[in-house]
């Protein structure tokens, strides 16, 4: 009878142990995974963040800011992208109005069409938030 009691211990504790083991094992392994996953995430942001700093620059190096506009109103409402804003020096949201597309008009001279581009976006945007709040 003695017997039969220790080798239920020695299977207890050998049960418990292995529980013991695969538990912290699979938290291990789960806790390492999450943060490969946020690593890869944070690799897939700065990513796109570049892609699109280079797209904003090489549109308005062609002074073209109503592509980086439209740009961003696809990223905006087409991507998985939660949020994007863009700032312009002054800290007021860029590419919203015509401030700047008439400054770099002012110094440099833009093309009609894009001003009348220009022109039209934001018309279609402000008869949009008009609906909206109606």
């Amino acid at each position: 009878m003695l017997r039969a009691s220790l080798a239920v211990k020695i299977a207890v504790l050998i049960v418990v142990v292995l529980i013991i083991g695969f538990g912290a094992s699979t938290v291990l392994t789960i806790q390492r995974e999450a943060d490969l996953l946020i690593e890869q995430n944070k690799v897939s942001a700065r990513r796109l963040t570049a892609t699109l700093v280079a797209s904003i620059e090489g549109a308005m190096l062609q002074e073209r800011p109503d592509v980086t506009r439209t740009v961003l109103q696809e990223l905006k409402t087409s991507s998985p992208v939660e949020g994007l804003t863009i700032f312009r020096r002054t800290g007021d949201e860029a590419f919203t109005d015509l401030s700047t597309a008439m400054e770099v008009d002012k110094n440099a001279g833009l093309d009609k069409q894009v001003l009348d581009t220009s022109r039209r976006w934001r018309g279609r945007r402000a008869r949009r938030r008009r609906t909206r709040c109606s």
